[in-house]
């Protein structure tokens, strides 16, 4: 059975197994897997590696030419991570819209860690003074609900009124039609390019991949 966590209900939530940076450790644990800037409260039990996606998954069509971006595979995760996009060590991509705009989305890796959505909430409305670390909202997918983290501090600009009523978006589409939020202000402090986010996939995936072969070693 799944392990329900209610919010704000005061009970202790799954601690992290590991960082893949050095921000506070705010998590999602799914089935093993970690995200530093989610916090997790609710987990279903581990029954399959989320690496192991249906071709259909990894297939998605994405509104992003191609060309704009780069091809990534690890394991038997697959993803396409456009090229002018930054990265969060935390599994958010920043696009600058404006000058001082900036559009917020969770990538693939962390839209496979939360399976499929069902209902996404923002706590915060236009307008509002936001400062990075800060609970905006959350979401809720088929294998957790998770806390949104602001990446940085400014002004709430708004969010994405299309995923009211179709959070799938986010999932299918998480680098176009599926974001999350925009702002107001500058680039987090820590921000990583193209290459620098597919060094830290691959980093977090083979951790993963060497835990999963040590839990089947230990249990052969």
């Amino acid at each position: 059975m799944p392990v329900i966590l209610q919010r704000n209900s005061g009970q202790k939530r799954p601690q992290v197994a590991w960082n893949t940076c050095d921000l506070p450790r705010r998590q999602l644990y799914v089935e093993g897997y970690v995200s530093p800037d989610l916090q997790v409260i609710r987990t279903t039990p581990r029954q399959a590696n989320p690496i192991d996606l249906p071709p259909t998954y990894a297939s998605l069509a994405m509104p992003i030419d191609p060309s704009k971006t780069v091809y990534y595979r690890r394991g038997r995760f697959t993803t396409r991570l456009p090229k002018e996009y930054f990265f969060t060590p935390s599994h958010y991509w920043i696009e600058q819209t404006g000058d001082d705009t900036f559009r917020v989305g969770l990538t693939r890796f962390a839209t496979r860690m939360l399976g499929d959505f069902v209902e996404i909430h923002f706590d915060t409305h236009p307008e509002d003074k936001i400062e990075e670390g800060q609970t905006i909202g959350w979401v809720e997918g088929f294998k957790a609900l998770a806390d949104i983290y602001c990446i940085a501090s400014g002004t709430f600009v708004g969010r994405n009124p299309s995923i009211d009523s179709d959070p799938q978006q986010v999932d299918n589409d998480p680098y176009d039609r599926g974001w999350l939020f925009s702002y107001n202000g500058s680039m987090p402090g820590t921000v990583l390019t193209t290459d620098e986010y597919i060094a830290l996939l691959d980093s977090t995936i083979d951790k993963m991949l060497a835990e999963q072969q040590q839990q089947e070693d230990k249990s052969c």
